[in-house]
């Protein structure tokens, strides 16, 4: 995978499993070496009580990446 990706060709990462099973912790090491090897890594997270946002992990990886703030002006985002 690291070769596709260095070519440009991002990949998406799905981490599942039973609680206690070290979900957070492989997440945090594989961050770390994905840094190390100067990767651009756009993380989004869940909440418990969101079944019904089911794109909300998405906002914040699509507003880290177009760079879009809260204190953004709302006339910059009317349709046009």
């Amino acid at each position: 995978m690291t070769i596709i990706v260095k070519k440009g060709k991002g990949q998406i990462l799905l981490i599942t499993g039973e609680e206690g099973i070290g979900k957070s912790r492989l997440f945090r090491e594989l961050i770390k070496i994905c840094n190390e090897k100067e990767f651009y890594i756009l993380k989004g997270s869940c909440i418990s009580y969101g079944k019904a946002f089911s794109y909300y992990p998405w906002t914040h990886i699509l507003n880290e990446f177009f760079g879009i703030t809260p204190l953004d002006p709302k006339e910059n985002f009317k349709n046009r």
